[in-house]
């Protein structure tokens, strides 16, 4: 018994082993993802074109805040998607995705974790976005609730400053005060949730921007707008530049293990590094390639929100609620069933402006140029087939989203 026990935790170890080195390898142990196939000569993923997109897709949706697994699967069906074995995917299957790191090029096992050498499906961004929306919907837990109360934490007793809570009695959904602070709190009547929802609707009609103020800021924002497609557009060539760069010495370095000029502890060593300095290049040039695109979205979506606030509050979900109010007012106090708001302070300057002073933006010289950002000038390998090794500098354009 002793050697069939030492047999097997050798076999055991062996299999950890060769998993560990696949890993390391860049190449993927095991049964391909949806929205990859297994390539048997490699040993390692394809791209499936036909799943791939609906993979994307689901990061997309899903990043919105607006789906559950269970729901998310279902919309990914009503478009086409369907698993391996031609059914809908389930809702284990849609967890099991969202939070698989290798869609944007990264295995990670019980031993081992690295860089794939093969392509990505999304970015690294949309893929902690969507972390963060899994987080959201796990503390808050909405879905599973037969009620709903998306006011909870956002209110205090005006008497004690205990948080309100829901509460449902005959049918009905209903705030009132905790009295965890205070025992003897006076406030005991219990408001109906429409009247606290009439209340909160009402502050936030009252959210508006000046016209004169939004006319300045308009042609404040043309006049940057512009100067950042200019930016854009060069750090743009840069990364596409560091990018091809980088692809030729991945491409180099595989040639010259292959032709075995290099042992393979070097080889790996190198190739993790190279890989790593693709997926930051491809990170900055995905964020850069949107940018624009989101940066007018959300000015125009600002400016919107401003004039329908109460609207985009009344049509919104529980966790879309808690959102907007968060953008404009950090809390209510509460007394004797009326609300008092208090304003986030960029909200509290805005109730209050005065515009008269404000201008719009002088147009200035051809040769004046918003001066560009970057992070201290790191270390990048400069590999060329035959084993020659060397460092550089180069500036990264910092790439954030706005």
């Amino acid at each position: 018994s002793s050697i069939a026990q030492w047999t097997s935790q050798n076999i055991s170890w062996e299999v950890r082993k060769g998993l560990k080195e696949a890993v390391e390898r860049g190449r993927f142990p095991g049964y391909a993802p949806i929205g990859y196939m297994n390539d048997r000569k490699t040993k390692s993923l394809l791209v499936d074109n036909v799943r791939a997109p609906y993979v994307k897709l689901g990061f997309e949706l899903y990043s919105t805040g607006k789906f559950s697994y269970y729901s998310l699967g279902d919309e990914l069906a009503k478009r086409g998607l369907k698993s391996k074995a031609g059914k809908r995917v389930s809702k284990k299957g849609v967890e099991r995705m969202l939070q698989n790191t290798i869609y944007y090029g990264l295995i990670k096992t019980r031993s081992a974790t690295n860089q794939t050498n093969f392509p990505s499906i999304i970015t690294k961004k949309l893929f902690d976005d969507v972390q963060e929306i899994i987080a959201q919907h796990n503390h808050y837990a909405d879905r599973s609730r037969k009620h709903t109360f998306p006011l909870t934490g956002f209110m205090r007793c005006g008497h004690c400053g205990s948080m309100l809570s829901g509460q449902v009695k005959k049918g009905h959904l209903y705030y009132n005060c905790s009295h965890m602070r205070d025992k003897k709190c006076p406030e005991r009547k219990y408001t109906r949730a429409e009247l606290i929802e009439e209340q909160v609707i009402s502050y936030l009609s009252h959210v508006q921007l000046p016209s004169k103020f939004k006319t300045v800021l308009d042609a404040y924002f043309q006049h940057f707008a512009q100067e950042r497609l200019t930016q854009e557009d060069k750090e743009r060539k840069s990364l596409k530049h560091d990018l091809i760069r980088v692809q030729q010495q991945i491409r180099n370095i595989v040639v010259d293990r292959s032709k075995r000029i290099i042992d393979a502890e070097v080889f790996i060593k190198i190739q993790d590094e190279l890989l790593k300095e693709k997926e930051m290049y491809q990170d900055h040039l995905a964020i850069l390639e949107g940018k624009s695109d989101i940066f007018v979205q959300k000015f125009n979506e600002l400016l919107d929100f401003t004039d329908h606030a109460d609207q985009v509050y009344a049509k919104s979900g529980t966790n879309q609620k808690r959102t907007v109010l968060k953008l404009c007012i950090e809390g209510f106090t509460v007394r004797n069933q009326k609300l008092t708001p208090i304003w986030t302070p960029v909200f509290d300057i805005l109730m209050d402006l005065q515009l008269s002073k404000f201008d719009p933006p002088k147009a200035q010289g051809k040769g004046s140029q918003t001066a560009a950002k970057t992070l201290a000038a790191p270390k990048v390998l400069i590999w060329t087939s035959g084993g020659v090794l060397g460092y550089g500098t180069r500036d990264i354009r910092q790439c954030k989203g706005f």
